[in-house]
């Protein structure tokens, strides 16, 4: 009897340490997946902006949260156009909108920043 007590006291000590290191380690999966994604969309993000400021011709603030980024682009026939590009930081400060000729693309962060964490974008001309 007291060896049956004492195996199902270690089969049960061995299924909570099971489950506890299982939470733990699904935690940490969870932290790495929104690491990798908030690593890509920046990474994204920076490719774009760079590109833009490396044909750049003028940077204007529009606002505290708003920068109009005049490039230069060669089109089809290869003669060179301007374009404006423009970056905005979302009030919310958790997504970034970059928009060219009508056309808008959203870099949005907030399934991977924590509660109250703001983006630091700022473009300085």
């Amino acid at each position: 009897m007291v060896e049956i007590v004492i195996s199902l006291a270690l089969v049960c000590g061995a299924v909570i340490l099971w489950t506890y290191i299982l939470s733990v380690s699904r935690a940490n999966s969870n932290n790495l997946d929104n690491e990798q994604v908030f690593n890509t969309l920046r990474a994204s993000l920076l490719h774009n902006l760079k590109s833009d400021m490396r044909s750049a011709i003028s940077i204007k603030p529009l606002n505290e949260n708003a920068w109009e980024i005049e490039t230069v682009k060669l089109d089809e026939s290869a003669t060179p156009s301007v374009k404006k590009v423009i970056y905005e930081l979302a009030a919310d400060g958790k997504k970034v909108s970059m928009s060219v000729e009508g056309r808008v693309k959203t870099y949005d962060f907030s399934n991977v920043l924590d509660g109250k964490k703001r983006l630091n974008f700022k473009i300085w001309p």
